[in-house]
């Protein structure tokens, strides 16, 4: 049944959360991975570098006003949508992610600064913050365990939160929060009894449950924040509150005897109310009821769930204050959970393309489950799709469709959506939600989730899929359609469509039927509304019919519409049994628009579905989704080398499935954009990753996890821009996923036209940038800021272009332009073919300036100056292509220091060197006698007696110059294997794109020009090494060599303080045990918290350690058992042990040889290690002796020859303890 399997699905999608806290058709390729991807000529190494380069075209913090809450409250129009109380003309959009609020280890204040600075550069102005009422062990949020109903909340943490939330409205960043998500209510009189039944439907049901809601709401909305001075519900950094997460009463489990009982009598008063029979058994489900007393289990939950969410509702307005809109009811997208949404300020809900919850180092889940959001509508994908319940359809989790139920006259906002890695076409959703979602009105877009492992959210670069398969930090290919989504809702300027249509659904019929519940899979015929037009939903009194379609038209009323009073002569009739195709035709042929209805009709029979405001194309036929606004252009879906014309941009790929975007960075749109990013996903692997088929289920497969570096299925992409500005004064970077520019790639030009070709070695990022000091394409119809020195000039039409023109010999320099290392550029047109015509470069004054002229028939360049008034002639060179008349060709003059070049059409026909080199202006000048200059402005120049022609005139500096060398190396021994160096940063021109890392003179590594340091892992112990660094730019240009470091490995094999928050490198034996770190006052510690669970280790190191040292910081609170050390690990059966007893108040060495444990020597105590305070154990192995102590005293000694090597470790048996300062030294 459709919701038996849905209840497992909320049950997977609960624990996914708590635990993370502690190809032809649309589906993949149905055969297995023939072998693990590694880097070859498909897949291309990439730099996936975390922390976003500042001020880079990755860099989307800039479209965040700060602070966030200076326009005053979010509240809500008359259209439903989002405004600022202080303009209230302005809607507002939110995009942004999920944040966990129940870390077991909080992030440390400076790990938090580079959270929320990541989190800004995403594009993201809102973060959802959820499951901060968890209370337990491993996942620790707000609230303490309650006991009672009186709420506490935990100090540290809501410090630590408060904190967190005042840098997040630094930058820009909104809030919105829910209550209640997951608590543990075990411990509250009243409540342990109904054990597995979820504790959030405790609060909606039971008098204790929701005085704890209350109680936790008081507390946290109303604590004033120290670092921002004002308490939550008084800020307007909070822009929306949810009390209840995913709480759908007719979802729950009520197979819990003490539930199932109180659920019977409450049922049966209802029953009673309504006169109806009462029953003996109430059901474990909603979907295993009868047939016969659904209809009255509908109806009950909905006034149970209604009854207490707005109880709740009005105790956060009326009691505490809130003054923002509140949501909630965001689980389920049936009609009848859209009824209950009518009682919420905002259409809230969640849907995923499928679960997977994938965790570990390799996990199963089924491709045919997520099929690609561009396949959608194809049959082949639809034929081979895998339902996760029978009956389910293929649109079931189709976020376009979302719309079909979007309530009328209040705002939409899909708080968690995704599409988990590792499915294809995940990078497909951010596009086609964001897109879709912008043609319909929605006000907030939040993909779940951030990250869910605070190490991972601060690391330089992470291994991809990241902790578990939700996370999006670590997952590259979703990293990038979160820029294309940020840029898309937030600037790309899709119109929002105005409604066209409504759906009237009658308020009894939908709250007395149970099939109310399960609509979605029989309406599936409308899924092509979406995407041609913004269609609305009300609930209306209807007696007698359940729904119906109507059409709006100008002369309704806002209140006739939300009343469902409308016109009988504007209803459009739809049945179940009509098909898509039928469906859209109807609604398009209900359009009063002729023009629009031919249009759209037209389109529909070729198999295309273009919105009502012409921006977004549904290609059917090629499955291919495009997007075209004046500020935003993208393809989705196949490319396979189809061109793409979207407004002044093509776009040309070579891969079969992926994205392209292009989006402009200025609010200028494409064709005027000074600054573009371009984005082209292709799809991206873990270096080794494999997929293999399942051995019983065919639509299975085991995905297992690859190692750094992340790799790139190469692509290219031919990318052509139609500008009004000036072609030549375009530059094109490949960027790293961070934003750094990592190579400067040709453009050129053809006309109007700038072409770039792009392609995916180094990553899927791509900059393209006006960097001209000066550029006049003269389309004013001026010649405004230049100045005739000689001749006559004018601006004039000449072939549909405005240009400036020369009609007798003349010179005319561009005031605004200075410098001396530059080239000038201008397209050239004569109309005879006698004389010269040219470019000036270095103009001081009518006596000084450098000249390089073109004569045109016969073919011969010249490089001139004019110094104090004297014409000289540096060099010159005949026998050149000649000029045709009529022709535009280009010429282009670059001095850079003692250097001169002329180029005609990008070829170099004349080169010298002059000692001259003062700075001055670019010119145009025509002349066949006028000398040249040395020094000044750029001009141009023509002879006499002929008309010259200039147009697109570019002055540009190139960078030429390596970056300046990394200064200040450092290199320090951390080990007896690493060495750590930092180093002071470089700067160039461009941007630094890296640094090189050699050792002993050899290059080693090459990091991103944002990281300045590096760890050396793999060094021999106590070995002397020696390090330099270099800087690279986007130019290839390398810098000269730092300092040289010079450092000796220690011979430590080990040392953890835990200080970084994680316990990486250790590991719990046979997962035996709770190990994690934890805070003890201002330190990181780790913790064996198993006062109930003997033998407990957790081990690192390596299992090649022979003779060495191992030591470590040890604590209890009180002593009940005993507390050591391991060394010499082999496995869980074969290792060596020191540790003190409290029974006999001894200290002992042991052994376990094949599982059997021996005392190899032991000692008394004078007294037991004072519980409370942190003493020093140590455990030395060399050769076969052995040796125990206590604070630096040898207590004691043994002998035994049973194991030569083997990791270290820490233990505990039936006893809580703390272990800091982990050291591991070699003995001589």
């Amino acid at each position: 049944m459709r919701k038996g399997t849905m209840t497992k699905v909320s049950v997977t999608l609960a624990t996914a959360l708590i635990v993370q806290l502690a190809g032809g058709t649309g589906l993949p390729d149905p055969t297995a991975q023939a072998a693990p991807i590694v880097a070859d000529s498909t897949w291309k190494a990439i730099d996936t570098t975390l922390a976003v380069a500042p001020g880079s075209a990755l860099d989307l913090s800039y479209m965040n006003p700060i602070p966030a809450g200076t326009k005053g409250f979010v509240k809500i129009d008359a259209d439903g949508d989002y405004y600022f109380t202080d303009e209230p003309n302005k809607k507002v959009k939110f995009f942004g992610t999920n944040l966990n609020g129940s870390y077991g280890q909080d992030p440390s204040r400076d790990e938090m600064v580079v959270i929320a600075d990541r989190i800004a550069a995403m594009g993201y102005n809102s973060a959802r913050f959820h499951s901060i009422d968890e209370n337990y062990d491993w996942a620790k949020g707000l609230m303490e365990k309650p006991t009672s109903t009186t709420v506490t909340l935990n100090s540290a943490k809501l410090d630590n939160f408060e904190y967190f939330l005042y840098l997040l409205k630094e930058r820009g960043i909104y809030i919105n929060i829910d209550l209640m998500a997951y608590p543990d209510f075990s411990g509250v009189p009243g409540l342990s009894q109904y054990g597995t039944f979820e504790d959030k439907n405790m609060a909606l049901l039971f008098p204790e449950g929701k005085a704890i809601w209350r109680s936790f709401a008081q507390q946290l909305l109303t604590h004033v924040n120290p670092y921002t001075g004002i308490a939550l519900k008084d800020d307007p950094i909070l822009m929306g509150l949810s009390p209840m997460n995913e709480a759908i009463l007719y979802n729950a489990n009520f197979s819990n005897e003490n539930v199932n009982a109180w659920f019977l009598t409450d049922f049966n008063l209802f029953l009673a109310g309504k006169g109806r029979p009462a029953i003996t058994t109430f059901p474990n489900t909603f979907w295993s009821a009868p047939a016969s007393i659904r209809d009255d289990l509908a109806e009950y939950f909905t006034d149970k769930a209604l009854s207490s969410y707005n109880e709740m509702k009005n105790y956060l307005t009326d009691v505490i204050g809130i003054q923002i809109p509140i949501g909630g009811m965001n689980y389920i997208n049936d009609s009848l959970a859209n009824y209950w949404r009518t009682q919420t300020d905002i259409h809230e809900t969640h849907l995923y393309n499928g679960l997977v919850d994938g965790r570990g180092a390799s996990f199963s889940y089924t491709p045919a489950r997520h099929p690609r959001y561009s396949m959608r509508f194809d049959p082949e994908t639809a034929a081979n799709y895998v339902p996760t319940y029978a009956g389910q359809s293929i649109f079931k989790n189709y976020i376009p469709g979302l719309a079909l139920g979007q309530l009328y006259q209040k705002p939409f906002a899909l708080t968690e959506y995704n599409q988990e890695f590792p499915t294809k076409g995940r990078d497909e959703l951010g596009l086609i939600a964001a897109a879709a979602g912008a043609h319909n009105g929605w006000d907030m877009l939040q993909r779940f989730q951030y990250v869910s492992r605070v190490e991972q959210a601060v690391q330089q670069s992470s291994t991809l899929g990241g902790f578990t398969s939700f996370d999006i930090l670590t997952d590259t290919l979703v990293t990038m359609s979160e820029i294309q989504s940020a840029l898309l809702f937030r600037k790309g300027g899709v119109t929002a469509g105005q409604p066209r249509f409504v759906i009237v659904r009658d308020k009894t019929s939908v709250k007395t039927d149970a099939a109310s519940t399960e609509n979605e899979d029989k309406e599936t015929n409308r899924n092509y509304i979406p995407h041609l037009f913004k269609m609305v939903t009300v609930y209306a009194d209807k007696p007698g019919e359940p729904y119906a379609f109507y059409k709006i038209t100008p002369d309704l009323t806002p209140e006739q519409i939300a009343s469902g009073n409308i016109p009988a002569q504007n209803k459009i009739t739809i049945t179940n049994s009509m098909t898509i195709k039928q469906v859209a035709e109807t609604f398009i042929n209900a359009l009063d628009d002729v023009n629009l209805k031919n249009s759209m009709l037209a389109n529909l029979n070729q198999n295309k579905l273009v919105s009502d405001t012409g921006e977004l194309v549904f290609d059917l036929n090629l499955n291919t989704y495009l997007i075209d606004t004046p500020y935003m252009v993208g393809a989705v879906g196949t490319l396979n080398n189809n061109t793409f014309e979207l407004g002044p941009v093509s776009l040309k790929a070579s891969v079969d499935k992926g994205t392209v975007s292009a989006a402009a960075l200025d609010d200028q749109s494409l064709d005027k954009s000074e600054r573009i990013v371009v984005i082209h996903t292709t799809d991206v692997a873990a270096t080794g990753e494999d997929t293999i088929q399942d051995p019983v289920d065919s639509n299975k497969r085991t995905y297992v996890r690859g190692t750094l570096p992340t790799l790139a299925k190469y692509g290219t992409l031919e990318f052509r821009l139609k500008t009004t500005l000036v072609p030549a004064a375009y530059k094109a970077y490949k960027l790293a996923t961070n934003g750094v520019r990592l190579q400067e790639l040709p453009v050129v030009t053809a006309g109007d036209e700038v072409i770039v070709q792009f392609d995916t070695d180094k990553g899927y990022a791509f900059e393209l940038v006006y960097d001209a000091i000066y550029a006049d394409g003269f389309e004013a119809g001026n010649a405004n800021g230049w100045s005739p020195q000689k001749g006559q000039w004018s601006t004039v039409q000449e072939g549909g272009s405005s240009v400036y023109l020369s009609e007798k010999s003349g010179l005319s320099v561009a005031d605004a332009t200075y410098g001396t290392d530059y080239w000038v550029e201008a397209d050239v047109k004569e109309s005879n073919t006698r004389g010269d015509l040219g470019l000036v470069a270095r103009y001081a004054d009518s006596g000084n300036y450098y000249a390089f002229t073109y004569h045109a028939n016969p073919g011969k360049a010249k490089l001139e100056k004019r110094q104090n008034n004297q014409n000289i002639e540096i060099q010159s060179v005949s026998g050149l292509p000649k000029m045709e008349a009529g022709t535009t060709y280009k010429l282009r003059f670059e001095t850079v220091g003692t250097t001169l070049k002329g180029y005609l059409n990008g070829q170099l026909v004349i080169s010298a060197t002059d000692p001259a080199s003062s700075g001055g202006k670019v010119g145009l000048i025509t002349s066949s006698t006028d000398p040249a200059f040395s020094g000044g402005k750029v001009g141009l120049i023509t002879s006499s007696s002929r008309k010259a022609y200039f147009d697109n005139v570019v002055v540009r500096h190139d960078d030429a110059a390596a970056p300046t060398a990394p200064s200040n190396l450092t290199a320090v021994a951390n080990s007896s294997s690493q060495m750590d160096l930092t180093w002071e940063e470089s700067s160039d021109e461009t941007g630094v794109s890296g640094y090189k890392i050699y050792r002993d003179g050899q290059e080693i590594a090459t990091v991103n020009g944002v990281v300045n340091s590096y760890k050396d892992t793999g060094l021999t112990i106590a070995t002397t090494y020696q390090y330099k660094v270099k800087a690279f730019d986007s130019g290839g240009r390398v810098s000269e060599a730092s300092n040289e470091a010079t450092a000796t490995t220690t011979n430590t094999l080990l040392v953890d303080d835990f200080e970084d928050g994680n316990a990486n490198g250790w590991s719990v034996v046979n997962f035996w045990g709770t190990f994690s770190v934890v805070a003890d006052g201002s330190s990181k510690v780790y913790l064996s918290d198993n006062a109930a669970k003997g033998a407990t280790k957790s081990v690192a190191g390596s299992a090649e350690w022979s003779n060495y040292k191992v030591e470590a910081k040890t604590k209890v609170d009180s002593w009940s058992n005993r507390v050591g050390l391991i060394a010499r690990y082999v496995d869980p059966n074969n290792f060596y042990a020191m540790y003190y007893d409290t029974y006999s108040n001894k200290l002992f060495i042991v052994k376990n040889l094949n599982g059997s444990q021996t005392t190899l020597a032991s000692a008394p105590m004078a007294a037991a290690p004072t519980a409370g305070v942190y003493h020093t154990y140590s455990l030395e192995v060399n050769g076969s002796t052995l040796k125990a102590y206590v604070d630096g005293q040898l207590l004691v000694t043994a002998t035994d020859s049973s194991f030569t090597a083997g990791k270290i470790g820490v233990y505990s048996h039936v006893q809580k303890a703390y272990f800091d300062d982990v050291v591991v030294t070699v003995t001589p």
